[in-house]
C-alpha cells in the first residue's frame, strides 16, 4: 500500500506542472485500486491535451513526419494515322471451280441425243408453247442480188417433229462481164424425227440446185464473134435421201448409230454420179475406264460421164480399244480399208495402225500424240465442193494416207479462251490438186501426185 502510494506520488510529481486536474486527483488517493483507476483516467486526459512544443536543442534530431507520394505518368508515342483503311470483306457466293476435260465423243455422227420428256397437262391453264416455229428472211444487195429464206417447224405431234426450210440466193450480175459471171443457189430441206425413250429415227430429204458460169476466159476470146455465152453455163442438181437410227437410252451398255443414204448428182454436160453410203458406229463399256469401239463404212458409187462408166466402191472397218482416266487416255486399234475401181482396175486392201495418246500433266492442259492412216474418198461431188469449175471427164482416184505421225497440245486458258496446236508428218499417194486445162482455161482438171496424172 505504501509502495503504491509512493509510486503514485512520483507519478503525480512528474506531471504536476502539466495539469491541474492531475494535482487534485492525487490528493485523494487512499487505495491501490483507486490509484489504478485514476492513473488510467489521467492518461486519457493527458492524451487529449495538446503536447507542448519543446525548443529543439542544438545537435538534437527533431521528430518529423515525412510523407512519400509515388506518382507515375505513362506516356505513349502518338499512333500513326491510317489513311488507307483495309476494306471489310463483303460476303459473296462461293465461286465454283470449273474443270474442263477434252475427250472425244464415243459417237460423233448424227445430231446430239435428245431424250423427250412428256409432261402431264395442266388443269385449267392453256399451254403457251407454240406448236409452230417459223421465220422468213428477205434481202437484196449489189450485183442484182436477192436473198429469200424460210423455215417452218411442227412440234404438236406426240414424239414426232417435222422441219422444212428453203433458201435462195442469186446474183444477176457478176464481177466479170455482167451476166457472164452471174450465179444462183437454191436449197430445199425436209426433216422428220421420231423420238422414243429407246431410240431416235430420223429421215432427211434434200435438193440443191446450183447454176453458175465459167467466166475465166480471156478478154480476146470474148471479143470474137464465135463466143457463145450459153457454152460457159453450168448447172448442178443434187438430190439426197438419208435414213438413220441411233440409241437414246444412256443406260444401255451398247451405244450405237446407223445411217444410210443415197445421193444423186447431175450436171449440164450429162455427167452424173450415184453414191450410196452406210455408216455404223458402236461402243461398249467394258468397265469404268475401258471401252470397245467399232466403226464401219460402206460406199457403193457409180459415176457416168459421157461414154465413161466407172464403178467405185470402198469398205472400211475400224475396231479400237480405249482406256480413259482423269490424267491419261490411250486409244489403240487397226483401220482396215478395201477399195475397188473398175476403170483403173484397182482392188486392194490395206491396214493402218491407230494409236492415240492424250496426257493431262496439269489443270486443263493436254499433250497428245499418235499415228494413223486411211484412204480418203474422192468423188465427183466432193471435188466439185472444192472447185466447182471442173472440166468434164475428170479422173477420179482416192487419196491414200499411208502414214501420219502427229503431236500437239490443247487446253483451256480461262475466260472462255482455248487453244490447240498440232504438227504432223504424213505420206500421201494420189494427193489431188487442181490446174487450168489447156487450151480452155475456164475449166480445171484434177492432178494427182503419185500414180495418176492427167491434164
Amino acid at each position: 500500500m505504501n509502495n503504491g502510494a509512493a509510486w503514485a506520488g512520483k507519478w503525480v510529481n512528474h506531471y504536476s506542472t502539466n495539469s491541474c486536474y492531475i494535482i487534485h486527483s492525487t490528493l485523494f488517493i487512499m487505495h491501490y485500486r483507486l490509484t489504478l483507476t485514476l492513473l488510467s483516467l489521467s492518461a486519457t486526459l493527458y492524451a487529449q491535451q495538446p503536447k507542448p512544443t519543446r525548443p529543439v536543442k542544438e545537435g538534437e534530431v527533431d521528430n518529423q513526419e515525412i510523407t512519400v507520394e509515388k506518382s507515375r505518368k505513362i506516356e505513349l508515342p502518338p499512333a500513326n494515322r491510317i489513311f488507307n483503311k483495309i476494306p471489310s470483306v463483303k460476303p459473296s457466293a462461293e465461286q465454283r471451280k470449273l474443270t474442263y476435260e477434252f475427250e472425244d465423243r464415243k459417237l460423233i455422227i448424227g445430231d446430239p441425243k435428245i431424250t423427250p420428256n412428256v409432261l402431264a397437262p395442266t388443269v385449267g391453264q392453256a399451254d403457251d408453247t407454240p406448236a409452230y416455229s417459223n421465220y422468213v428472211k428477205l434481202g437484196a444487195g449489189n450485183y442484182s442480188s436477192f436473198l429469200g429464206e424460210g423455215f417452218v417447224g411442227v412440234n404438236a405431234l406426240s414424239n414426232l417433229a417435222l422441219e422444212g426450210s428453203i433458201r435462195h440466193l442469186s446474183s444477176g450480175l457478176g464481177p466479170v462481164d455482167g451476166k457472164n459471171s452471174a450465179q444462183s443457189d437454191t436449197r430445199v430441206r425436209v426433216t422428220g424425227k421420231y423420238l422414243t425413250d429407246a431410240f431416235k429415227l430420223q429421215a432427211d430429204l434434200g435438193f440443191d440446185r446450183n447454176t453458175y458460169n465459167f467466166y475465166g476466159y480471156s478478154r480476146e476470146y470474148a471479143a470474137l464473134s464465135t463466143f457463145n455465152p450459153d457454152l460457159i453455163k453450168q448447172r448442178l442438181n443434187t438430190l439426197n435421201f438419208k435414213l438413220g437410227i441411233e440409241n437414246t437410252n444412256s443406260d444401255n451398255a451398247i451405244d450405237y448409230s446407223l445411217r444410210t443414204g443415197i445421193t444423186t448428182l447431175s450436171d449440164r454436160f450429162n455427167a452424173s454420179e450415184t453414191d450410196w453410203g452406210t455408216n455404223f458406229n458402236a461402243s461398249l463399256g467394258i468397265n469404268d475406264n475401258v471401252y470397245a469401239l467399232v466403226a464401219a463404212d460402206a460406199y457403193v458409187t457409180q459415176r457416168t460421164d459421157g461414154s465413161i462408166v466407172d464403178n467405185r466402191n470402198l469398205y472400211r472397218v475400224k475396231p479400237t480399244f480405249k482406256y480413259a482416266s482423269s490424267r491419261f487416255t490411250i486409244t489403240a486399234g487397226i483401220n482396215a480399208v478395201n477399195q475397188t475401181d473398175q476403170r483403173q482396175g484397182i482392188n486392194e486392201t490395206r491396214a493402218f495402225p491407230v494409236i492415240d495418246i492424250d496426257v493431262v500433266p496439269v489443270g486443263n492442259i493436254h499433250i497428245f500424240a499418235g499415228v494413223d492412216g486411211d484412204i480418203n474418198r474422192n468423188t465427183l461431188r466432193s471435188l466439185l465442193g472444192e472447185n466447182k469449175w471442173l472440166a468434164p471427164q475428170v479422173l477420179l482416184a482416192n487419196t491414200v494416207k499411208s502414214l501420219d505421225i502427229y503431236g500437239g497440245t490443247k487446253g483451256k486458258l480461262g475466260g472462255g479462251f482455248s487453244y490447240e496446236g498440232k504438227v504432223s508428218y504424213a505420206r500421201y499417194r494420189n494427193f489431188s490438186t487442181f490446174n487450168n486445162s489447156i487450151p480452155d482455161t475456164t475449166k480445171f482438171f484434177v492432178l494427182y501426185d503419185g500414180a495418176f496424172q492427167t491434164c
